[in-house]
């Protein structure tokens, strides 16, 4: 407008897309669906990850990575996306970049009394029972925080599983999880 103002009084200036440009991604790795696909110029990091269907069920959701020129540009981890909507590692993609879906390291399951029991990916191996009673949404008012149990397996020994006691207090929710746990919380 300020442009046209210079030859023309009083103008309006309307401006309309008529098309977007479309690129090309990869999805390699562990890819439910691997191949390139044709995204349009907008297009982000979750909105690829979505066209492509996601991991197959040994990827992770949880080191999702986009790869530029051979290097590592940014690393999502789905579920802080998908439970807190932070999009702080989801950034535009660019033409020939590269989505890498790596193996998961592990996982572990929240069952009985919280609010979205389920399977979830370990990220490291620093992780504590709070981190992923933060993924399961905590505890409902029935659940008895005394009243947990672990069910740890360890391949090789003469008693592969074994079933510990677990106190959902501050000690107990520091306790890092294991690839194969299964966290259980009574009720009331």
């Amino acid at each position: 407008k300020a442009f046209f103002s210079k030859f023309y009084k009083d103008i309006e200036v309307s401006v309309s897309l008529g098309k977007l440009r479309k690129m090309t991604v990869f999805v390699v790795g562990q890819s439910r669906y691997p191949g390139s696909y044709q995204l349009n110029s907008q297009s982000t990091l979750t909105s690829g990850l979505f066209a492509s269907g996601g991991p197959n069920a040994s990827g992770s959701i949880r080191k999702v990575q986009l790869k530029r020129n051979g290097a590592v540009v940014s690393e999502l981890d789905l579920y802080a996306f998908l439970g807190k909507g932070d999009k702080t590692s989801d950034v535009r993609l660019q033409d020939g970049d590269v989505i890498f879906y790596p193996q998961a390291a592990g996982h572990m399951a929240f069952v009985g009394k919280v609010n979205a029991p389920g399977v979830f990916e370990i990220k490291n191996s620093q992780e504590t029972v709070a981190d992923f009673l933060n993924l399961a949404g905590g505890l409902p008012v029935v659940a008895d925080p005394r009243r947990a149990n672990i069910e740890r397996l360890t391949p090789g020994k003469d008693q592969p599983r074994r079933v510990e006691d677990l106190t959902l207090d501050e000690a107990g929710l520091k306790k890092q999880i294991q690839n194969g746990d299964v966290v259980n919380v009574a009720q009331i």
